[in-house]
């Protein structure tokens, strides 16, 4: 069946995706070559977006590389470009990723995020909720808006100090090995 066929293309990406794209030339049914240049897209977005990108451009058929695109687009991570760690019930900026929608802002890494709110909705706590659900929380459309409370220790009286900053959603590019 289709979900049969899709299913072994997604691990065939996953476990070995030079194998799959050298395979690619061989697979003559050409909705099966769809599902496989699909399945390979969704797999190297979740490594390296730019890998993932170089490989789509290599793809000679129009449709196959507007589709490709499409994948990756579909499996690369939305948000505010951060790692978060859950720290005494907070979500807590871990790391800010390089070009990622939080570098450009005040927020820092080791902040502890008290809400979110979305554009017009009412303040979401994160308090206790665990990282998934905060993760699902703070991801967003590119071009969306989510409000950010954070909780930062003043180094000077260590008393926590709590800033408010608005964060542009954008795509999360992830970054493998260098783009040739």
């Amino acid at each position: 069946s289709a979900n049969a066929s899709q299913k072994i293309l997604e691990t065939w990406a996953q476990r070995d995706s030079k194998g799959l794209a050298q395979s690619l030339d061989e697979i003559s049914n050409l909705d099966q070559r769809d599902f496989a240049i699909e399945a390979l897209s969704r797999s190297l977005a979740r490594r390296s977006t730019d890998q993932a990108l170089d490989w789509v451009e290599s793809l000679s058929d129009e449709n196959e590389r507007a589709n490709a695109y499409q994948a990756v687009y579909d499996s690369t991570p939305k948000g505010i470009g951060a790692m978060l760690q859950i720290e005494g019930g907070f979500p807590k900026i871990g790391e800010i990723l390089p070009g990622g929608a939080l570098e450009s802002t005040s927020i820092r890494a080791g902040d502890l995020i008290v809400e979110s709110r979305e554009a017009n909705g009412a303040p979401q706590s994160l308090y206790g909720v665990d990282l998934r659900n905060t993760v699902d929380h703070l991801r967003g459309a590119p071009g969306s808006e989510v409000e950010i409370t954070v909780l930062r220790e003043n180094p000077d009286t260590g008393e926590l100090e709590q800033h408010t900053v608005n964060v542009v959603r954008d795509l999360l590019i992830l970054k493998g090995e260098p783009r040739r």
